[in-house]
């Protein structure tokens, strides 16, 4: 399993995210918004737009583009927020898959982001913190991996640790 961050920038009105995974068996069963997606390959994106805040956006898709969108401080507070906000704000996603794997495109407007961390406003040289991840609970073969390391916290959770979280920059 390898999970590759190929693209993390951003314009005047969305961050743009692409994540690819190289994984020989994808499981991609669900297809619907409130289903838990970690369950199936998933790639998500976990991130601070604040760095003094410890709460944070996690995004989570699977192949074909399910994502749970959720806001919180950790794993035993995160609120899924509703699908709807999707649509109204103008998230879009795309996911292809190729010989070795699958990869997932997509954008988070800012007005989404806003919502919930009304300050932000992306410049060069900003600090935001976050955390890249690759999982699939119920593949084939089980597995978790992390961009920046992560510890296992009492109760699980490690993903949804924003002391583990890394420095993303803004150029």
């Amino acid at each position: 399993m390898v999970l590759l961050i190929r693209l993390v920038c951003y314009d005047d009105e969305n961050l743009y995210v692409q994540l690819s995974a190289k994984e020989k068996e994808i499981r991609a069963e669900l297809t619907g918004d409130y289903d838990m997606v970690c369950r199936d390959s998933c790639l998500e994106f976990f991130f601070s737009p604040d760095p003094m805040s410890e709460r944070y956006l996690n995004i989570e898709m699977n192949p074909n583009c399910s994502v749970f969108l959720g806001l919180g401080c950790g794993p035993k507070d995160c609120v899924r927020l509703l699908p709807l906000s999707r649509k109204r704000y103008g998230f879009h996603a795309v996911s292809e898959r190729s010989e070795d794997g699958w990869s997932v495109t997509y954008a988070v407007p800012f007005i989404l982001i806003r919502l919930f961390f009304s300050d932000f406003s992306p410049y060069p040289g900003l600090k935001i913190r976050g955390n890249f991840y690759k999982c699939g609970d119920e593949c084939v073969e089980p597995h978790y991996l992390s961009w920046n390391p992560v510890k296992e916290q009492p109760g699980g959770g490690s993903f949804h640790y924003p002391p583990c979280f890394g420095e993303l920059e803004f150029e």
